[in-house]
């Protein structure tokens, strides 16, 4: 029978820490482009969701099972993604405005014969 304390348990059986910070920034990266690109393709609205539950699941499950518990994320990375957040919305309003704007110059200039 082995014999051992919770940390060196702990440090047997757990992996590397989780890197959340990395996992923050892939997700605001596939809101950015599908913001981008919302007025061009309008399945960037359900592509994002599925990329969003895929990849929170997929970490939780790297977490509850693989990884150690990673250390508190700091307040500067949360400021950032609330002042980039309407940055986002006006980048996605002014792309609807030009798909718009497109779209009404090709059918206005549409020769149907």
């Amino acid at each position: 029978m082995v014999k051992m304390n919770q940390t060196d348990a702990e440090f047997l059986f757990e992996g590397p820490v989780l890197d959340l910070s990395q996992h923050v920034h892939d997700t605001v990266f596939v809101l950015w482009v599908a913001l981008f690109y919302l007025g061009v393709l309008p399945i960037c609205v359900v592509a994002p969701l599925i990329a969003f539950g895929t990849n929170a699941m997929y970490v939780k499950y790297r977490l509850l099972n693989h990884h150690k518990v990673p250390k508190p994320l700091d307040a500067s990375l949360v400021r950032i993604v609330t002042i980039t957040l309407p940055w986002m919305i006006y980048c996605a309003s002014g792309m609807q405005l030009l798909y718009i704007r497109w779209a009404a110059w090709y059918m206005q200039n549409l020769q149907i014969k």
